[in-house]
């Protein structure tokens, strides 16, 4: 796969090195994001013929996060679970959506210490509601933001240090409770910003919010503050649902290749 042609395939299995810690994308499928209904706007200029697909498409990948380091292993989110939608059984602003992928990883994420999510919606907590295949995840802890964690879940307060190097950070709007994920390992840094954003367009279009936040307002705004960060030297980011560009840095402006 050429470079041009990753930022409108869904992602595939890709590993970074952040100082002693190893990170992977467990991929477990895709969503097809129209992008007009999706951002909820007649006018889309700006936004590059290169990211959309034949169809008129963003494609947005769906899967986990596995951080593995000496002293700890988590996953961040859970994909979308063994199943699928058609176009015409989803929603007006989405295409065709499918799961089912993270049933290949179980060998590679069966030792984690702990479950975290972004927030909870179902692409990002399928395998956790429909069963971990093969793997005793369910008795490992399981955490999101505090204002959305049900009870069986462990809920997060903003600063929270999980583990060393591992810090939760709130990032609300697109739900109340979303929640960001800072890795800092020998003096690296990467910043886990799930639906903060889901696409690179809106790393040059920061005032585009997706139709679904719960909160416009706080999601403009925490993505403001999650752009100021990436534009630090030395941070990385991933973009849980950035087509197969999910690790990057943000410059000029926009969205630019980590791995």
């Amino acid at each position: 796969m050429t470079a041009a042609e990753r930022w409108t395939a869904a992602a595939v299995h890709r590993t970074i090195t952040l100082g002693d810690a190893e990170i992977s994308y467990l991929p477990d499928g895709r969503v097809e994001l129209e992008p007009h209904g999706w951002f909820s706007v007649p006018d889309l200029d700006g936004i590059s013929p290169e990211l959309l697909t034949p169809t008129g498409y963003l494609t947005g990948s769906i899967g986990s996060l596995l951080i593995r380091t000496p002293d700890w292993v988590v996953l961040i989110d859970a994909g979308y679970g063994p199943r699928q939608l058609a176009r015409e059984q989803s929603h007006p602003s989405l295409g065709e959506l499918t799961g089912g992928g993270l049933a290949s990883y179980t060998e590679e994420y069966a030792d984690v210490d702990a479950v975290l999510f972004t927030h909870l919606h179902d692409d990002h907590t399928g395998w956790a509601m429909a069963g971990w295949p093969g793997t005793s995840l369910t008795e490992r802890p399981h955490c999101a933001g505090a204002a959305e964690a049900p009870s069986s879940f462990h809920g997060l307060a903003d600063g929270e240090q999980l583990f060393p190097g591992l810090t939760a950070l709130a990032s609300p709007g697109h739900t109340r409770g979303h929640t960001s994920y800072l890795i800092e390992r020998e003096g690296q840094q990467l910043l886990v910003f799930g639906d903060v954003m889901h696409s690179p367009v809106q790393v040059a279009r920061p005032e585009l919010n997706s139709c679904f936040e719960a909160d416009p307002a706080s999601s403009l705004k925490s993505r403001a503050m999650t752009l100021e960060y990436l534009q630090q030297p030395g941070v990385i980011g991933a973009g849980m649902h950035f087509a197969d560009v999910v690790f990057g840095a943000v410059a000029d402006g926009a969205w630019q290749l980590a791995r």
